[in-house]
């Protein structure tokens, strides 16, 4: 195939950073596979889950014509301590350079929208009451959308203290960066599976 599928853990980057060019998903899966593999799309340090890695050049540039095209489906799931609304929120992200991003409810000058789709919001029976579980499906790919959108909308993360959370994770070990943002479901296109993660 052109491409491999993997879950990333939570609390390790995707690729290289300026301090650390050793202990990041590209160069660990590079050296374990012994093969070339290229970054196609990336996920935040703290969140877990599925990712495609390419294998070749040509797969990387449809890939990127893909995502350009909104013709990636992606599907996470969060914890949050309050239900959310079901259905599509927009809000509008500049392009600042170090995180927090801030998501505005209204356009102001150098915005651009970006929207998501809460699929459906449950409590979770074997937590306390209060935590809930949304399944959202990302319609733009801006960095820290999910968590930016959800902060702006009173519902921040669990564990997400840059946006807001004043929840730890249970289960977190000391000193890993994680919070309660996983993805779930990626698809290519109408005509490609669809990739889940069940658990």
């Amino acid at each position: 195939t052109d491409y491999l599928i993997i879950n990333k853990p939570a609390g390790i980057p995707v690729h290289p950073t300026c301090d650390n060019n050793k202990e990041n998903v590209l160069a660990l899966l590079q050296t374990f596979l012994g093969i070339k593999l290229w970054v196609v799309h990336r996920l935040d340090i703290a969140t877990s889950g599925l990712m495609v890695m390419g294998k070749n050049l040509s797969f990387c540039q449809e890939f990127q014509k893909k995502l350009e095209g909104q013709e990636i489906t992606k599907e996470y799931h969060c914890i949050i301590e309050q239900p959310i609304a079901t259905g599509i929120h927009t809000h509008f992200m500049g392009n600042r350079t170090r995180a927090p991003f801030p998501a505005l409810i209204k356009q102001e000058p150098g915005t651009k929208p970006c929207s998501l789709e809460v699929i459906s919001c449950n409590p979770i029976s074997d937590l306390p009451p209060h935590y809930w579980k949304a399944r959202v499906l990302l319609h733009t790919g801006k960095q820290h959308q999910i968590r930016a959108q959800f902060a702006t909308m009173g519902r921040p993360i669990i564990g997400d203290f840059l946006y807001g959370s004043t929840q730890l994770m249970a289960h977190t070990d000391p000193g890993c960066e994680k919070i309660s943002l996983y993805s779930t479901g990626l698809q290519l296109g109408p005509l490609e599976p669809f990739w889940e993660l069940t658990s």
